[in-house]
């Protein structure tokens, strides 16, 4: 058969193109910003976790006089911690082994 006159492909971007029903253009704009900027945002511990964190591993970082670090390092700090003391069970973490107790304390 033969195909009647083909339509040009429209550019969704082009400038005019868009929906004059929608004057504030309010369809949902891309999302900027990094990935994954909520768990570097820093937050405060609580004094038990800045404790543990200052004396286990050596690290506080303060704010004004406030215990902050971001949840991603608090995590990365932990699992070591785990790790190191051989706390871990695959993807469990056995608080009933000796040596968890001041993990069991934070909880």
């Amino acid at each position: 058969g033969v195909a009647g006159p083909r339509k040009p492909a429209r550019d969704a971007g082009a400038p005019g193109d868009r929906d004059e029903s929608d004057p504030e253009g309010s369809s949902p704009a891309p999302k900027k910003g990094k990935k994954g900027s909520r768990v570097q945002k820093p937050v405060r511990l609580s004094e038990e976790l800045a404790s543990f964190l200052e004396a286990e591993v050596g690290y506080a970082e303060l704010d004004n006089g406030v215990p902050m670090l971001p949840r991603a390092e608090v995590v990365r700090i932990l699992s070591r911690y785990v790790k190191d003391k051989d706390l871990g069970d695959g993807r469990r973490i056995a608080l009933e082994r000796k040596g968890a107790k001041k993990l069991v304390d934070l909880l």
